[in-house]
């Protein structure tokens, strides 16, 4: 072990808390090939087994570290300050999205990327990620009732909202991933998805 391991440890006194924060760190320094039970094991300074004790083996991680990207980024959007139903409510729905990428790239990968072909999402993991994009659908919805109230009720968003929603998330996405592969500037693309969602808020006050 050396003294860039992020977190070394004894044997025995690692919890799942510590897995989880030693992944992440690995994640962030080195990529997903760097991510495997063996190479966790060592940089803890323990046995293998901690990885299959606290989550079962790396799918169970994966799977954790999956969920844990999609509730932060509902939490992200639900701490909003701006008023919902207005334009500031949706662009700082966006900029969230954003920020989430930007600040979290391993586990946004993971929950929008599939950077690892051989990894599944389970059940619980897929219901994670539904409803942290219904956060979005939630800020649509909010949207729609103030300017276009015929079409929606905000206590049961409909589908005019899911589709909302999805054309948001698309935009806001498509310019993440170009930034994220090297063919945008930052600021490229907060311009450019201010630039596209006034678009998209204009389009549907007609």
């Amino acid at each position: 072990m050396n003294s860039e391991d992020p977190m070394p440890r004894k044997r025995g006194q690692v919890s799942a808390d510590d897995v989880i924060t030693v992944a992440r760190e690995l994640l962030r320094r080195d990529g997903f090939g760097a991510l495997s039970v063996r190479r966790l094991a060592e940089t803890l300074g323990v046995s293998r087994q901690v990885v299959y004790t606290h989550f079962g083996g790396m799918d169970g991680l994966l799977n954790h570290l999956h969920r844990l990207g999609a509730a932060l980024l509902a939490q992200d959007v639900a701490a909003l300050t701006e008023m919902p139903g207005t334009d500031a409510y949706v662009l700082a729905a966006a900029r969230a999205y954003l920020t989430a990428a930007r600040q979290r790239p391993a586990l946004f990968e993971l929950v929008f990327a599939a950077p690892i072909p051989q990894y599944a999402p389970n059940r619980e993991t897929i219901a994670a990620s539904r409803a942290s994009f219904g956060h979005l659908i939630g800020v649509a919805a909010s949207w729609l009732a103030s300017h276009r109230p015929m079409l929606i009720d905000v206590d049961r968003p409909g589908q005019e909202a899911v589709v909302m929603a999805r054309v948001i998330w698309s935009l806001v996405h498509g310019h993440i991933i170009l930034e994220i592969a090297g063919h945008a500037r930052s600021e490229e693309t907060d311009a450019l998805v201010e630039t596209g969602i006034q678009a998209v808020l204009r389009g549907w006050r007609r």
